[in-house]
C-alpha cells in the first residue's frame, strides 16, 4: 500500500531526511507524526472508508501528509489545482462528493464551496491517538485525478493502491532508486507525475525535494535548485526542461549529483533534445509515456540519438503492462497500472485502456507516438479539451463563434480563432484570459487569438480543425495580441 513507506522508515530510520520543503528538511519521524496527527483529526470529523477528501492549496509538507493520512483511514484522496477557480472547484468536489477540503487557504470560507472546510494547521494541531484502520485493500482508491474529459466536462480518473503501486515499483526499480538519492518535485500533487516524485522516494527510504511555487516558471532558479538542493532524480515535462536550456543557463552547467533525467507528458523537440543529450552523457535519460488513466506504461531510455532519426520513440512496455496496437493504428493498454475507471461510470473491463493516441512500431519493435485521434491535446504536459475551453470562450460577448486548437512544430500552444460577431470589436488575448481565468484552470490559458471572417468546415459542415492547425490558415488569420 502507498503510505506504509513512510511508516516503515520512521521505524527503521527515523532520522533520515524524508523530504525538504521552504528550505527546512523533515525526517521520516517528524512526517510519520504529523500523518498520525492529521489521521486522527480526520477521523473526528467523520472520514473514513471509502470516502473522498479533497486537497486545496500549495504544496507543503503539511499537504503531504495529509495523503497518507487519508490513504491510511481508506479513504481517497482528491488535489486540487491551487490555482483554480472556484468554480471549477466546486464542480469537481461535487462530482466526486468529497467529505471535506483540507486547505492551508485561510480565506476560503463556506460561501466558495458546498463543502466541509478544513484547515491544514488546525489537523496538525490534534493529538495523535490510536486509531483502528481498515485491512489494506490493493483495489481500494487511493486517490482522484480530474483530466479534462471529451465532453468538455472534468472527469475522474480512479486510481487504486495496486495501480499507483505497479507503476512505482516498476520505476524504482528502472531508475535505481535508492536510499541516498534526492528526487525533485516540479509537478503540482494534482498533476499525475507527481507519483512519482513522492512515492518512489517513500517508498525506497530516499528524499523528495519540492520545488516551491515561486521557482516554478523560473528558469534559472530551477538549474540553482538541482544543483543547491544535490538533485539526483530530475522529473518533469519536457516544456519545464526546454526553458531551463533557454534561460537557465542548464547546458553546460556543472551538476554532479544528477544522474538521472526523466520527462513525460508530450514530445520533446528533436533538435533541443540532442543538445541536451550531447551536453550531459554522463546522465540517463528517459522518455516515460502514459496518460493519467494508465500511469506509465510504455518507456525508452535515450542513450544516443542516430544523425538520422526524426523521432524519438516511447519505447516498450512499462509497469507490468501489455501494449498495443489496434487495427487502426491506436495504442491499447492492460495491466496492473490501468485505472479502475473514470468516477461515476462503470468499471474498466480486464484493465484495458484505449488510449485515443495513435503509434507505430519502428525497425528495432520500438514503439512511436504519432498524435491523438480525438480532440484532446497535450500543452506543456497537461490534457486539455478544447472543448472546454471553446464552451467557456463562447460566452465572451463579442465572440460569434471559436475553435480552440494547438498548433506548433510540437503542438505546444493553444490558439483561439474565433469570428468576431458583427459590428463589435476584436477582444485583446489579455480580455479573454481574464474572462477564462474565472472558470478554467491555469493549465487552459491561451497563448493566441486570430480572427477569422468564417471558420473552415469539412463535408459533414463541422469546424475543420486540421484546417485550422496548419500553419497557412494560421498565418492568413488575423493574429490579436
Amino acid at each position: 500500500m502507498l503510505h506504509h513507506g513512510m511508516k516503515k522508515f520512521a521505524k527503521e530510520t527515523p532520522s533520515a531526511t524524508a523530504a525538504y520543503c521552504d528550505g527546512a528538511a523533515f525526517s521520516y519521524e517528524t512526517m510519520f507524526d504529523r500523518t498520525r496527527r492529521i489521521a486522527t483529526a480526520l477521523h473526528a470529523r467523520g472520514v473514513g472508508l471509502n470516502d473522498r477528501v479533497a486537497l486545496f492549496g500549495p504544496k507543503s509538507i503539511n499537504q503531504l501528509c495529509t495523503m497518507h493520512a487519508v490513504m491510511a483511514l481508506g479513504a481517497a484522496y482528491v488535489p486540487l489545482d491551487p490555482r483554480s477557480p472556484p468554480e471549477r472547484v466546486r464542480k469537481v468536489t461535487s462530482h466526486c462528493g468529497v467529505k471535506c477540503i483540507v486547505t492551508s487557504d485561510a480565506s476560503w470560507s463556506d460561501d466558495r464551496c458546498d463543502m466541509v472546510i478544513v484547515s491544514e494547521n488546525e489537523l496538525v494541531s490534534q493529538m495523535a491517538s490510536t486509531l483502528c484502520l481498515p485491512v489494506d485493500d490493493p483495489e481500494r482508491l487511493a486517490y482522484i485525478l480530474y483530466t479534462s474529459g471529451s465532453t468538455g466536462e472534468p472527469k475522474g480518473v480512479c486510481i487504486s493502491h495496486r495501480a499507483a503501486y505497479a507503476f512505482v515499483a516498476w520505476a524504482t526499480d528502472n531508475i535505481g532508486v535508492n536510499k541516498d538519492d534526492i528526487l525533485s518535485n516540479h509537478a503540482g500533487f494534482h498533476f499525475d507525475l507527481s507519483v512519482f516524485d513522492i512515492y518512489a522516494a517513500l517508498t525506497m527510504g530516499a528524499s523528495v525535494s519540492i520545488v516551491p511555487r515561486a521557482l516554478d516558471i523560473h528558469p534559472k532558479g530551477l538549474v540553482d535548485f538541482i544543483k543547491n538542493q544535490s538533485i539526483s532524480v530530475w522529473y518533469s515535462v519536457p516544456t519545464v526542461i526546454r526553458m531551463m536550456m533557454e534561460q537557465g543557463g542548464l547546458i553546460g552547467r556543472d551538476l554532479p549529483s544528477l544522474r538521472n533525467m526523466i520527462f513525460a507528458g508530450e514530445v520533446f523537440p528533436l533538435s533541443d533534445l540532442r543538445v541536451l543529450r550531447k551536453s550531459f552523457r554522463h546522465i540517463r535519460m528517459h522518455n516515460w509515456y502514459g496518460p493519467t488513466e494508465t500511469n506509465v506504461c510504455t518507456a525508452y531510455e535515450i542513450k544516443e540519438i542516430d544523425d538520422h532519426a526524426t523521432s524519438i520513440p516511447i519505447g516498450t512496455a512499462a509497469s507490468g503492462d501489455r501494449v498495443w496496437l489496434s487495427d487502426d493504428g491506436e495504442i491499447c493498454v492492460e495491466g496492473p497500472s490501468v485505472m479502475h475507471g473514470y468516477w461515476g461510470d462503470k468499471a474498466l473491463k480486464g484493465r484495458c485502456y484505449a488510449t485515443g493516441d495513435h503509434g507505430y512500431l519502428d525497425a528495432n519493435n520500438q514503439l512511436n507516438y504519432v498524435g491523438r485521434s480525438d480532440d484532446l491535446v497535450k500543452i506543456r504536459g497537461h490534457r486539455i479539451s478544447p472543448l472546454e475551453i471553446q464552451a467557456c470562450i463562447a460566452t465572451y460577448p463579442s465572440i460569434q463563434d471559436v475553435a480552440v486548437v494547438a498548433y506548433g512544430d510540437v503542438l505546444n500552444e493553444l490558439v483561439a480563432c474565433v469570428v468576431v460577431k458583427k459590428n463589435h470589436p476584436a477582444p485583446s488575448l489579455l480580455s479573454i484570459k481574464r474572462h477564462c481565468s474565472e472558470k478554467l484552470p491555469p493549465s487552459m490559458t491561451i497563448d493566441r487569438i486570430v480572427v477569422f471572417e468564417k471558420l473552415p468546415t469539412n463535408t459533414n459542415g463541422k469546424i475543420d480543425r486540421k484546417s485550422l492547425q496548419s500553419s497557412e490558415m494560421i498565418r492568413n488569420g488575423k493574429i490579436e495580441s
